[in-house]
Protein backbone atom coordinates (compact mmCIF):
# COMPACT_ATOMS: atom_id res chain seq x y z
CA UNK A 1 0.00 0.00 0.00
CA UNK A 2 0.80 3.72 -0.72
CA UNK A 3 1.97 6.51 1.60
CA UNK A 4 -1.16 8.21 0.60
CA UNK A 5 -3.38 4.83 0.86
CA UNK A 6 -2.04 4.67 4.70
CA UNK A 7 -2.05 8.30 5.00
CA UNK A 8 -5.95 8.58 4.48
CA UNK A 9 -7.41 4.65 6.14
CA UNK A 10 -6.76 2.83 3.46
CA UNK A 11 -6.11 -1.06 4.87
CA UNK A 12 -3.85 -3.19 4.11
CA UNK A 13 -5.46 -6.14 2.10
CA UNK A 14 -2.07 -8.35 2.51
CA UNK A 15 -3.24 -11.70 4.53
CA UNK A 16 -1.47 -12.29 7.66
CA UNK A 17 0.75 -15.32 7.45
CA UNK A 18 -1.17 -18.57 8.51
CA UNK A 19 -1.31 -19.41 12.22
CA UNK A 20 0.60 -22.03 13.31
CA UNK A 21 -0.32 -24.92 14.85
CA UNK A 22 1.65 -26.11 18.44
CA UNK A 23 2.09 -30.09 18.20
CA UNK A 24 1.03 -31.58 21.51
CA UNK A 25 4.44 -32.74 22.01
CA UNK A 26 5.49 -29.09 22.47
CA UNK A 27 3.36 -27.83 24.41
CA UNK A 28 3.71 -27.02 27.86
CA UNK A 29 1.43 -26.67 30.44
CA UNK A 30 2.15 -24.11 33.39
CA UNK A 31 0.97 -25.34 36.79
CA UNK A 32 -2.43 -23.19 37.81
CA UNK A 33 -1.09 -20.82 41.23
CA UNK A 34 -4.53 -21.04 42.63
CA UNK A 35 -4.00 -24.88 42.96
CA UNK A 36 -2.37 -25.86 46.65
CA UNK A 37 -2.04 -29.83 46.88
CA UNK A 38 -3.83 -30.54 50.37
CA UNK A 39 -1.40 -32.41 52.48
CA UNK A 40 -3.01 -35.81 53.95
CA UNK A 41 -4.90 -35.65 57.45
CA UNK A 42 -2.51 -37.11 58.97
CA UNK A 43 0.18 -34.65 58.10
CA UNK A 44 -1.77 -31.76 59.03
CA UNK A 45 -1.75 -29.70 62.18
CA UNK A 46 -4.85 -29.07 64.69
CA UNK A 47 -5.57 -25.87 63.02
CA UNK A 48 -5.01 -26.91 60.11
CA UNK A 49 -7.35 -29.50 60.26
CA UNK A 50 -10.24 -27.10 61.62
CA UNK A 51 -9.77 -24.95 58.90
CA UNK A 52 -10.65 -27.90 56.25
CA UNK A 53 -13.81 -28.24 58.42
CA UNK A 54 -15.21 -25.54 56.20
CA UNK A 55 -14.62 -27.58 52.65
CA UNK A 56 -17.60 -28.27 50.62
CA UNK A 57 -16.12 -31.75 50.11
CA UNK A 58 -17.99 -34.30 52.23
CA UNK A 59 -15.12 -36.33 51.79
CA UNK A 60 -12.27 -34.80 53.23
CA UNK A 61 -14.66 -33.18 55.70
CA UNK A 62 -15.13 -36.47 57.29
CA UNK A 63 -11.39 -37.80 56.59
CA UNK A 64 -10.87 -34.41 59.03
CA UNK A 65 -13.30 -35.06 61.58
CA UNK A 66 -12.14 -38.51 62.15
CA UNK A 67 -8.59 -37.08 62.33
CA UNK A 68 -10.17 -34.42 65.11
CA UNK A 69 -11.68 -36.92 66.93
CA UNK A 70 -8.68 -39.09 67.30
CA UNK A 71 -6.47 -36.23 68.36
CA UNK A 72 -8.92 -35.31 70.95
CA UNK A 73 -7.18 -31.30 71.12
CA UNK A 74 -9.26 -29.21 73.23
CA UNK A 75 -9.09 -26.30 70.71
CA UNK A 76 -11.26 -28.59 68.11
CA UNK A 77 -14.60 -28.93 69.88
CA UNK A 78 -15.90 -25.21 69.16
CA UNK A 79 -14.77 -25.69 65.34
CA UNK A 80 -16.74 -29.35 65.77
CA UNK A 81 -19.52 -27.87 66.91
CA UNK A 82 -19.78 -25.55 64.05
CA UNK A 83 -19.33 -27.51 61.85
CA UNK A 84 -22.03 -29.87 63.06
CA UNK A 85 -24.43 -27.59 63.31
CA UNK A 86 -23.74 -26.88 59.75
CA UNK A 87 -23.36 -30.11 57.87
CA UNK A 88 -24.49 -32.65 60.38
CA UNK A 89 -21.71 -35.21 59.73
CA UNK A 90 -22.06 -38.33 62.07
CA UNK A 91 -18.49 -38.25 62.05
CA UNK A 92 -18.32 -34.45 63.57
CA UNK A 93 -20.88 -35.54 66.39
CA UNK A 94 -18.89 -38.86 67.01
CA UNK A 95 -15.99 -36.66 67.34
CA UNK A 96 -17.80 -34.37 69.68
CA UNK A 97 -18.43 -37.52 71.82
CA UNK A 98 -15.13 -37.25 73.44
CA UNK A 99 -15.60 -34.02 74.88
CA UNK A 100 -18.31 -34.89 77.85
CA UNK A 101 -19.49 -32.55 79.83
CA UNK A 102 -16.95 -29.44 78.01
CA UNK A 103 -19.71 -29.57 75.67
CA UNK A 104 -22.51 -28.20 78.17
CA UNK A 105 -21.30 -24.45 78.14
CA UNK A 106 -21.54 -24.03 74.35
CA UNK A 107 -24.41 -26.22 73.83
CA UNK A 108 -26.61 -24.35 76.28
CA UNK A 109 -25.43 -20.79 74.99
CA UNK A 110 -26.68 -22.04 71.50
CA UNK A 111 -29.85 -23.57 72.92
CA UNK A 112 -30.59 -20.01 74.33
CA UNK A 113 -30.32 -18.19 70.84
CA UNK A 114 -33.67 -18.11 69.98
CA UNK A 115 -32.93 -17.61 66.07
CA UNK A 116 -31.61 -21.39 66.27
CA UNK A 117 -34.46 -22.84 64.57
CA UNK A 118 -35.21 -26.11 62.59
CA UNK A 119 -31.99 -28.55 61.51
CA UNK A 120 -29.81 -26.14 63.94
CA UNK A 121 -31.56 -26.53 66.64
CA UNK A 122 -32.49 -30.08 66.27
CA UNK A 123 -28.33 -30.75 65.88
CA UNK A 124 -27.70 -28.96 69.04
CA UNK A 125 -30.13 -31.18 70.83
CA UNK A 126 -27.75 -34.58 69.67
CA UNK A 127 -24.50 -32.22 70.90
CA UNK A 128 -26.60 -32.19 74.34
CA UNK A 129 -27.43 -35.80 74.06
CA UNK A 130 -23.46 -36.63 73.40
CA UNK A 131 -22.05 -34.72 76.69
CA UNK A 132 -23.54 -37.48 78.75
CA UNK A 133 -23.83 -34.63 81.28
CA UNK A 134 -27.04 -34.59 83.70
CA UNK A 135 -26.76 -30.37 83.58
CA UNK A 136 -28.47 -30.44 80.55
CA UNK A 137 -31.51 -32.53 80.96
CA UNK A 138 -33.73 -29.61 81.63
CA UNK A 139 -32.82 -27.79 78.72
CA UNK A 140 -33.50 -30.83 76.71
CA UNK A 141 -36.74 -31.63 78.23
CA UNK A 142 -38.00 -28.28 76.98
CA UNK A 143 -37.76 -29.04 73.39
CA UNK A 144 -39.59 -31.90 73.96
CA UNK A 145 -43.00 -30.09 73.54
CA UNK A 146 -41.41 -27.72 70.69
CA UNK A 147 -43.33 -26.87 67.51
CA UNK A 148 -41.14 -28.90 65.03
CA UNK A 149 -41.29 -32.11 65.06
CA UNK A 150 -38.10 -32.09 64.32
CA UNK A 151 -36.32 -30.66 67.22
CA UNK A 152 -39.01 -32.79 69.31
CA UNK A 153 -37.50 -35.72 68.20
CA UNK A 154 -33.68 -34.95 68.51
CA UNK A 155 -34.94 -33.67 72.10
CA UNK A 156 -36.14 -37.37 72.57
CA UNK A 157 -33.25 -39.20 71.67
CA UNK A 158 -31.02 -36.56 73.49
CA UNK A 159 -32.79 -37.19 76.29
CA UNK A 160 -33.01 -40.72 75.91
CA UNK A 161 -29.30 -40.91 75.38
CA UNK A 162 -28.81 -39.43 78.45
CA UNK A 163 -30.77 -42.05 80.48
CA UNK A 164 -34.19 -40.83 80.58
CA UNK A 165 -36.92 -42.95 79.07
CA UNK A 166 -39.06 -40.35 78.93
CA UNK A 167 -37.29 -39.57 75.62
CA UNK A 168 -39.05 -43.25 74.31
CA UNK A 169 -41.94 -42.57 76.02
CA UNK A 170 -42.34 -38.91 73.96
CA UNK A 171 -41.39 -40.56 70.67
CA UNK A 172 -43.77 -43.31 71.08
CA UNK A 173 -46.43 -40.47 71.48
CA UNK A 174 -45.62 -38.80 68.32
CA UNK A 175 -45.93 -42.23 67.09
CA UNK A 176 -49.52 -42.34 67.47
CA UNK A 177 -50.12 -38.52 66.14
CA UNK A 178 -52.56 -37.74 62.89
CA UNK A 179 -48.90 -35.58 61.30
CA UNK A 180 -47.23 -37.66 58.98
CA UNK A 181 -44.07 -36.08 58.91
CA UNK A 182 -43.99 -36.13 63.17
CA UNK A 183 -44.82 -40.45 62.97
CA UNK A 184 -41.85 -40.76 60.25
CA UNK A 185 -39.12 -38.74 62.29
CA UNK A 186 -40.72 -40.18 65.41
CA UNK A 187 -40.15 -44.22 63.96
CA UNK A 188 -36.82 -42.95 62.38
CA UNK A 189 -35.70 -41.67 65.89
CA UNK A 190 -36.83 -45.28 67.62
CA UNK A 191 -34.40 -47.00 65.05
CA UNK A 192 -31.80 -45.74 67.14
CA UNK A 193 -32.58 -46.91 70.42
CA UNK A 194 -34.50 -50.57 69.09
CA UNK A 195 -31.72 -52.47 71.49
CA UNK A 196 -33.82 -50.61 74.20
CA UNK A 197 -37.07 -53.19 75.28
CA UNK A 198 -39.65 -49.70 75.47
CA UNK A 199 -38.37 -48.67 71.84
CA UNK A 200 -38.58 -52.08 70.48
CA UNK A 201 -41.73 -52.27 71.72
CA UNK A 202 -42.82 -49.38 70.38
CA UNK A 203 -41.91 -49.92 66.91
CA UNK A 204 -44.04 -52.88 67.32
CA UNK A 205 -47.06 -51.73 68.50
CA UNK A 206 -46.31 -49.57 65.41
CA UNK A 207 -46.42 -52.43 62.70
CA UNK A 208 -49.19 -54.64 64.06
CA UNK A 209 -51.40 -51.04 64.20
CA UNK A 210 -50.19 -50.80 60.93
CA UNK A 211 -50.83 -54.71 59.70
CA UNK A 212 -54.36 -54.34 61.16
CA UNK A 213 -55.59 -52.66 58.40
CA UNK A 214 -54.92 -56.10 56.25
CA UNK A 215 -58.03 -57.41 57.61
CA UNK A 216 -60.24 -55.07 55.31
CA UNK A 217 -58.86 -57.17 52.10
CA UNK A 218 -60.74 -60.35 51.22
CA UNK A 219 -58.43 -63.90 53.17
CA UNK A 220 -58.55 -65.49 48.81
CA UNK A 221 -56.95 -61.75 47.40
CA UNK A 222 -53.50 -61.80 47.77
CA UNK A 223 -51.61 -58.40 47.11
CA UNK A 224 -47.87 -57.90 46.13
CA UNK A 225 -45.87 -54.74 45.61
CA UNK A 226 -42.73 -55.81 43.91
CA UNK A 227 -41.52 -52.85 43.32
CA UNK A 228 -40.69 -51.72 46.84
CA UNK A 229 -37.93 -54.22 46.83
CA UNK A 230 -36.83 -53.27 43.46
CA UNK A 231 -37.87 -50.31 41.73
CA UNK A 232 -36.42 -50.37 38.13
CA UNK A 233 -38.49 -53.33 37.92
CA UNK A 234 -41.06 -53.10 34.60
CA UNK A 235 -44.45 -53.94 36.11
CA UNK A 236 -45.18 -55.70 32.41
CA UNK A 237 -42.68 -57.73 32.19
CA UNK A 238 -43.42 -59.07 35.29
CA UNK A 239 -46.77 -59.61 34.80
CA UNK A 240 -45.91 -61.41 31.87
CA UNK A 241 -43.72 -63.75 33.62
CA UNK A 242 -47.08 -64.56 35.83
CA UNK A 243 -48.85 -65.19 33.08
CA UNK A 244 -46.18 -67.73 31.65
CA UNK A 245 -45.54 -69.31 35.28
CA UNK A 246 -49.55 -69.51 35.85
CA UNK A 247 -51.30 -72.93 35.56
CA UNK A 248 -54.47 -71.23 34.74
CA UNK A 249 -56.20 -71.44 31.35
CA UNK A 250 -57.58 -68.14 31.37
CA UNK A 251 -55.71 -64.84 32.62
CA UNK A 252 -57.43 -61.29 32.82
CA UNK A 253 -55.42 -58.27 33.40
CA UNK A 254 -56.82 -55.07 33.86
CA UNK A 255 -56.36 -51.43 35.98
CA UNK A 256 -54.38 -48.49 35.40
CA UNK A 257 -51.25 -49.90 33.94
CA UNK A 258 -52.64 -52.59 31.80
CA UNK A 259 -55.08 -49.82 29.92
CA UNK A 260 -51.75 -48.37 28.60
CA UNK A 261 -50.20 -51.63 28.11
CA UNK A 262 -52.73 -52.78 25.43
CA UNK A 263 -52.04 -50.41 23.43
CA UNK A 264 -48.52 -49.44 23.87
CA UNK A 265 -46.89 -52.87 25.52
CA UNK A 266 -48.40 -55.65 23.35
CA UNK A 267 -45.00 -56.22 21.65
CA UNK A 268 -43.52 -57.38 25.61
CA UNK A 269 -46.54 -59.71 26.13
CA UNK A 270 -46.43 -60.88 22.19
CA UNK A 271 -42.65 -61.74 22.93
CA UNK A 272 -43.03 -63.28 26.18
CA UNK A 273 -45.66 -65.68 25.86
CA UNK A 274 -45.51 -67.20 22.20
CA UNK A 275 -47.46 -69.97 23.24
CA UNK A 276 -50.43 -67.85 24.76
CA UNK A 277 -53.36 -66.31 22.59
CA UNK A 278 -53.08 -62.92 23.32
CA UNK A 279 -56.39 -60.52 23.58
CA UNK A 280 -56.23 -56.66 24.10
CA UNK A 281 -59.27 -54.38 24.73
CA UNK A 282 -58.44 -50.50 24.61
CA UNK A 283 -59.68 -46.88 25.74
CA UNK A 284 -60.84 -46.43 21.96
CA UNK A 285 -63.11 -49.60 21.74
CA UNK A 286 -66.31 -49.55 22.55
CA UNK A 287 -67.37 -51.20 26.34
CA UNK A 288 -69.25 -53.87 23.74
CA UNK A 289 -66.15 -54.39 21.73
CA UNK A 290 -64.63 -54.94 25.23
CA UNK A 291 -66.97 -57.19 26.42
CA UNK A 292 -66.44 -59.23 23.09
CA UNK A 293 -62.37 -59.64 23.12
CA UNK A 294 -62.80 -60.97 26.75
CA UNK A 295 -65.65 -63.61 25.35
CA UNK A 296 -62.97 -64.49 22.63
CA UNK A 297 -60.02 -64.88 25.01
CA UNK A 298 -62.96 -67.29 27.43
CA UNK A 299 -63.92 -69.22 24.51
CA UNK A 300 -60.11 -70.13 23.49
CA UNK A 301 -59.86 -70.93 26.90
CA UNK A 302 -62.92 -73.43 27.03
CA UNK A 303 -61.02 -74.97 23.46
CA UNK A 304 -58.25 -75.85 25.71
CA UNK A 305 -55.89 -73.24 24.68
CA UNK A 306 -54.34 -70.77 26.92
CA UNK A 307 -55.49 -67.30 26.71
CA UNK A 308 -55.01 -63.77 28.35
CA UNK A 309 -56.95 -60.52 28.05
CA UNK A 310 -54.84 -56.97 29.18
CA UNK A 311 -56.36 -54.27 29.03
CA UNK A 312 -59.74 -52.41 30.22
CA UNK A 313 -62.88 -53.82 30.71
CA UNK A 314 -66.36 -52.40 32.04
CA UNK A 315 -66.94 -52.80 35.53
CA UNK A 316 -69.71 -54.71 36.76
CA UNK A 317 -71.50 -51.87 38.45
CA UNK A 318 -70.93 -49.58 34.64
CA UNK A 319 -73.35 -49.23 32.15
CA UNK A 320 -73.30 -51.47 30.36
CA UNK A 321 -72.66 -54.03 33.11
CA UNK A 322 -69.57 -56.91 32.69
CA UNK A 323 -72.36 -59.65 31.88
CA UNK A 324 -71.50 -63.04 33.22
CA UNK A 325 -68.82 -64.59 31.01
CA UNK A 326 -66.75 -66.42 33.20
CA UNK A 327 -69.13 -69.49 33.43
CA UNK A 328 -68.76 -72.97 32.08
CA UNK A 329 -69.26 -72.92 28.13
CA UNK A 330 -71.44 -76.21 26.97
CA UNK A 331 -69.66 -78.65 24.91
CA UNK A 332 -66.23 -76.65 26.23
CA UNK A 333 -63.43 -77.87 28.57
CA UNK A 334 -62.84 -76.96 32.19
CA UNK A 335 -61.04 -73.93 32.83
CA UNK A 336 -59.71 -72.07 35.57
CA UNK A 337 -59.16 -67.95 35.74
CA UNK A 338 -56.67 -65.74 37.51
CA UNK A 339 -57.56 -62.43 37.59
CA UNK A 340 -54.52 -59.56 37.48
CA UNK A 341 -56.02 -55.93 39.38
CA UNK A 342 -52.83 -54.26 38.51
CA UNK A 343 -52.16 -50.50 40.38
CA UNK A 344 -55.62 -49.78 41.03
CA UNK A 345 -56.24 -46.23 42.28
CA UNK A 346 -59.25 -46.74 44.39
CA UNK A 347 -60.08 -49.35 46.59
CA UNK A 348 -63.45 -49.59 45.52
CA UNK A 349 -62.42 -50.65 42.31
CA UNK A 350 -60.63 -53.81 43.87
CA UNK A 351 -64.26 -54.37 45.96
CA UNK A 352 -66.76 -54.45 42.76
CA UNK A 353 -64.14 -57.30 41.36
CA UNK A 354 -63.98 -59.08 43.86
CA UNK A 355 -67.31 -58.93 44.42
CA UNK A 356 -68.44 -59.88 40.64
CA UNK A 357 -65.61 -62.55 41.35
CA UNK A 358 -67.48 -63.94 44.40
CA UNK A 359 -71.28 -63.43 43.03
CA UNK A 360 -71.10 -64.17 39.37
CA UNK A 361 -68.23 -66.34 38.44
CA UNK A 362 -68.41 -70.22 38.63
CA UNK A 363 -65.19 -71.19 37.95
CA UNK A 364 -62.05 -71.95 39.99
CA UNK A 365 -60.54 -68.04 39.86
CA UNK A 366 -57.56 -66.79 41.98
CA UNK A 367 -57.38 -62.82 42.11
CA UNK A 368 -54.09 -60.82 42.64
CA UNK A 369 -54.03 -57.06 43.38
CA UNK A 370 -50.37 -55.69 41.93
CA UNK A 371 -49.62 -52.17 43.61
CA UNK A 372 -47.42 -50.65 41.66
CA UNK A 373 -45.96 -48.34 44.15
CA UNK A 374 -41.89 -48.69 44.67
CA UNK A 375 -40.36 -45.72 47.02
CA UNK A 376 -40.91 -42.27 47.59
CA UNK A 377 -41.23 -39.51 45.96
CA UNK A 378 -41.97 -41.52 42.47
CA UNK A 379 -44.77 -42.92 43.88
CA UNK A 380 -47.60 -43.26 46.68
CA UNK A 381 -45.99 -44.94 49.42
CA UNK A 382 -44.75 -42.53 51.95
CA UNK A 383 -41.37 -42.79 53.76
CA UNK A 384 -43.10 -43.76 57.54
CA UNK A 385 -44.59 -46.91 55.08
CA UNK A 386 -41.34 -47.31 52.98
CA UNK A 387 -39.73 -47.89 56.19
CA UNK A 388 -42.08 -49.58 57.64
CA UNK A 389 -42.15 -52.40 55.06
CA UNK A 390 -38.11 -53.06 55.24
CA UNK A 391 -38.48 -53.28 59.05
CA UNK A 392 -39.91 -56.36 58.09
CA UNK A 393 -38.54 -60.04 57.82
CA UNK A 394 -40.92 -61.88 57.84
CA UNK A 395 -42.08 -62.72 54.37
CA UNK A 396 -45.89 -63.52 55.57
CA UNK A 397 -45.94 -59.84 57.76
CA UNK A 398 -44.44 -58.82 53.98
CA UNK A 399 -47.51 -59.77 52.60
CA UNK A 400 -49.77 -58.48 55.46
CA UNK A 401 -48.10 -55.05 55.13
CA UNK A 402 -49.13 -55.06 51.23
CA UNK A 403 -52.30 -55.77 51.94
CA UNK A 404 -52.61 -53.19 54.92
CA UNK A 405 -50.94 -50.72 52.01
CA UNK A 406 -54.18 -51.41 49.47
CA UNK A 407 -56.27 -50.98 52.05
CA UNK A 408 -55.30 -47.59 52.36
CA UNK A 409 -55.48 -46.41 48.81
Amino acid sequence: MGFLGKLFGGKDKTPPPPARRVPPEERSFAPDPRHVETPPVEEMSVKELTRQLGTGNSTIREAVEVRLGQLGDRTAMRPLINAYLMHGDAAALEALRQYGGDLTGAARTLADDVSNEGERRARIMDVMGVSGDDDVLNVVRTNLDYPDPLVRSRAAAALARLGDMNGISRLDYDLQTNDPIARRLALHTLHEFEHLPAAAESIQDHLDRFLGDASAVPARVSVTAPRIAEPTLSLSKYVANEIKESAHTLTIVVGAEPTNWATARRGVFEEALPDVEMHFATPRMLPEEQIAALEAARNAAAAGRRAALIGMLPLPSDEPPLPNLLVPVEGGKPYTVRLFIVDPHEFSQCQTWWFYIQDRVDLPTDIEVILAVSKPGSSVISEEEFELYHLLKDPAKKAQFTRALLARI
